[in-house]
């Protein structure tokens, strides 16, 4: 068994000694200035080159977390946890994502031209793919898409926007 598995299911801990349940259990001002979980919620087929210790899924991780109900879900519960730290939400039966009441407020720390959570976000987008979990980024995409195509177009840019759609296609950095 692998470490990223363990953690994904919650009875294994990260580099820094945390479950799971410990980082979706950080509120919003700790999740903006910590950069050292995301590479373990939303794990990649490849190494990452600013956290060199960062997990790495194998085909063989990939193919136990695309057929294991268990731990797709658990990546669907991170989303659900990082839709609300970009003030996101989905509709009432997962159809779609929407903007939330208070997106806005979180808006204001995220939304930045060259904020780091744009790659947070091509991240997650690339790691729901690899599980499994297509339509789930795709909605992503799709909310993202319309930030940019109004009012937030300026700070989001044709790069980024083009950056969360290869991820989303599942195509690596």
């Amino acid at each position: 068994m692998s470490a990223v598995l363990d953690f994904l299911r919650g009875t294994g801990r990260d580099d820094r000694g945390r479950r799971l349940a410990d980082i979706r259990a950080l509120d919003d001002e700790q999740l903006e200035q910590r950069d050292d979980f995301i590479h373990w919620i939303f794990p990649l087929d490849a190494p990452d080159a600013a956290r060199p210790g960062a997990p790495v899924l194998s085909p063989e991780d990939i193919a136990a977390i695309r057929r294991d109900p268990a731990l797709r879900a658990s990546l669907r519960r991170s989303l659900d946890r990082m839709l609300a730290f970009y003030g996101l939400a989905w509709h009432g039966d997962r159809a779609g994502i929407r903007l939330a009441p208070f997106f806005a407020l979180r808006a204001a720390a995220w939304l930045g031209r060259g904020n780091h959570n744009f790659l947070r976000i091509a991240r997650i987008l690339r790691s729901l793919v690899l599980a499994g979990e297509r339509e789930a980024a795709q909605a992503l995409l799709q909310v993202l898409r319309e930030l940019h195509s109004g009012p937030y177009g300026r700070a989001i840019g044709a790069e980024t926007l083009g950056a969360w759609k290869r991820a989303a296609a599942g195509e690596p950095p």
